[in-house]
């Protein structure tokens, strides 16, 4: 397929909805309360420093949804295929319950699934007119990939420049929870689709980004290579369990 007809494709559908734009608003506000709980002033409650806590956590969670949900919209077009976001509710009380019991300790990160829908004239001439379920998967599983992504290499410029922490060092965090909890086998988030396609394959997936992210919030300073080592690790422990326990 031509060029232009990709950017077309990009053009006409990859935009989101007024409906959409409302939701990914609101969840990008609740996840930075979630992000900025504890970020309220130092000892005494400050309401202007709160507040501009939670503009930048907003800000941050903005960012990390938008590279989650940009990538699944454009490998969904890759497939002719559109792709819609909604809110999860129950995540996003969920979201809020967990903040509260843990005091913000413990940040759920994930309130939104997805609506793949064919688009019949673009998909005409395909093998398979209806969009098959390994592409299914691949669309879901372009949101976690694309903030692993965006976390390493930004976390490898932290390391590796003068990019100072900080604010960088907690985008890093925040899509790397995005990443992990997005990964999670519940309906409608995005693990379920990898975990109904190929429960190995979402196995070795989810022990991969579950060993990395774990090495990165239990010890930042861990050097690249021994985090790419973890990693790999942990797929491979992750797949040979699973292989063994559920499929011998």
């Amino acid at each position: 397929m031509s060029l232009h007809n990709e950017w077309a494709k990009i053009t006409r559908y990859f935009p989101p909805t007024r409906q959409e734009w409302l939701e990914f608003l609101l969840v990008a506000l609740i996840f930075g309360f979630v992000i900025s709980f504890n970020e309220w002033g130092a000892g005494a409650f400050d309401a202007l420093e709160g507040l501009r806590n939670l503009l930048l956590a907003t800000l941050l969670c903005a960012l990390a949804l938008a590279v989650h949900h940009g990538a699944q919209r454009l490998v969904g077009l890759r497939f002719d295929s559109r792709v819609q976001h909604h809110v999860w509710w129950t995540g996003l009380m969920l979201s809020l319950l967990f903040a509260f019991i843990s005091r913000g300790a413990l940040p759920f990160l994930a309130a939104t699934g997805t609506t793949v829908e064919d688009m019949p004239l673009h998909r005409l001439g395909h093998f398979r007119y209806k969009l098959g379920a390994l592409a299914q998967m691949w669309i879901q599983l372009a949101g976690p990939i694309a903030n692993v992504i965006v976390a390493f290499v930004l976390w490898l410029l932290i390391r590796t420049t003068v990019l100072a922490g900080g604010i960088a060092s907690t985008f890093v965090g925040i899509n790397v929870m995005m990443a992990v909890l997005n990964l999670l086998p519940i309906p409608p988030l995005d693990g379920t689709r990898v975990f109904f396609v190929s429960r190995l394959f979402y196995a070795v997936a989810f022990g991969a980004v579950l060993a990395g992210g774990l090495t990165y919030v239990l010890s930042p300073a861990v050097t690249p290579l021994l985090l790419i080592i973890i990693t790999m690790a942990g797929a491979i422990v992750a797949g040979v369990g699973w292989h063994y326990a559920f499929e011998k």
